[in-house]
């Protein structure tokens, strides 16, 4: 999360006003993450997310995304519940921007995970696919293998402006990807970008599951691998931290399972969830400007992670398949 976009008071006013939430007492702008621009209102009713959707969610799309929400939040997965306004839409527009407010999730977005968060995000994330088993909605990964391949395209050389070689290890990786891409594999609807500041905790007691702007049908154990590479590595993705890796797939073991060939196919996806965000991290690396109040990060952490899984076993990652 992040802010983007500048929401004056008076307009975040009128909005609630729109909604049985009483009055609008104060606005508070959420500086963690990076893609979408959210706020915490803090109402006569009780605290409140508004979330404005920015340039990497396709305003097509949202409808999609409340249904999502509406489904894990029917199923008792804790996701913030989408609110309603009097007129019964979801949807609106603040700031220009196509937005949506939400139920707040009691806790604090996860920052240096503990091992019990690991293994509470690790069945978090299994109980979250075992609901989507029965959602028959669909949507196009926003940000897959042609996404790569043109933001590859797109910057090409200047790649290697952040580390001399980088376009080689980019389109080696790429290639190795789509000739192994275990197309085969179950497919579901998934989360997409669990990275820790989008689960969030009591101590070690996982209490939600937030931002699904990039939730999309996929191979589903690419989510556990987009999971593992975000909570299973140092800062700057240099180590694998072996003690977080176990927590995490224990959980997830415990709450959905593993295919033996989902774990086998791990280490090739989790190159791929490493390429996604080195690529992307890129891109906001190269049209950053010090004005817009977010802080880039390091995309060669994303480079590190991915020369780790291009040489890694399955057991690397897990430990000996279960007997």
């Amino acid at each position: 999360m992040a802010v983007h976009t500048k929401v004056a008071f008076a307009d975040a006013a009128t909005l609630v006003a729109g909604y049985r939430l009483g009055t609008l007492n104060v606005l508070t702008g959420i500086d963690q993450g990076i893609e979408n621009t959210n706020y915490r209102l803090d109402t006569s009713g009780g605290p409140v997310l508004l979330t404005l959707f920015e340039r990497r969610t396709n305003g097509d799309d949202l409808p999609w995304l409340i249904a999502l929400h509406d489904h894990l939040a029917s199923r008792g997965i804790a996701v913030p519940p989408v609110l309603r306004a009097d007129d019964g839409a979801a949807l609106s527009t603040i700031a220009g921007k196509p937005a949506a407010l939400f139920g707040w999730l009691e806790g604090a977005a996860i920052d240096d995970p503990t091992l019990g968060q690991c293994a509470g995000a690790g069945e978090a994330l299994g109980r979250m696919h075992r609901a989507l088993a029965a959602f028959a909605l669909a949507r196009r990964n926003p940000q897959g293998r042609d996404a790569w391949h043109d933001l590859a395209g797109r910057y090409g050389e200047r790649l290697d402006e952040l580390q001399p070689g980088l376009k080689a290890i980019v389109d080696t990786a790429l290639a190795r990807i789509e000739a192994e891409w275990p197309a085969e594999l179950p497919h579901a609807t998934i989360h997409a970008d669990l990275f820790p500041d989008n689960v969030m905790a009591v101590g070690d007691s996982i209490t939600g599951l937030i931002d699904f702007a990039f939730a999309c049908h996929e191979v589903r154990a690419y989510d556990l691998a987009v999971t593992h590479a975000a909570w299973c590595f140092d800062a700057d993705g240099t180590c694998l931290l072996a003690d977080r890796s176990a927590a995490l797939v224990d959980g997830y073991e415990r709450a959905h399972g593993l295919l033996p060939e989902e774990r086998a196919a791990l280490p090739l996806l989790g190159m791929a969830a490493s390429l996604r965000f080195l690529l992307t991290r890129a891109e906001d690396w190269f049209a950053w400007r010090d004005d817009i109040g977010v802080t880039r990060k390091d995309p060669l952490a994303f480079a590190r992670r991915l020369r780790f899984y291009a040489a890694a076993s399955s057991e690397d990652l897990m430990g000996p398949t279960p007997q």
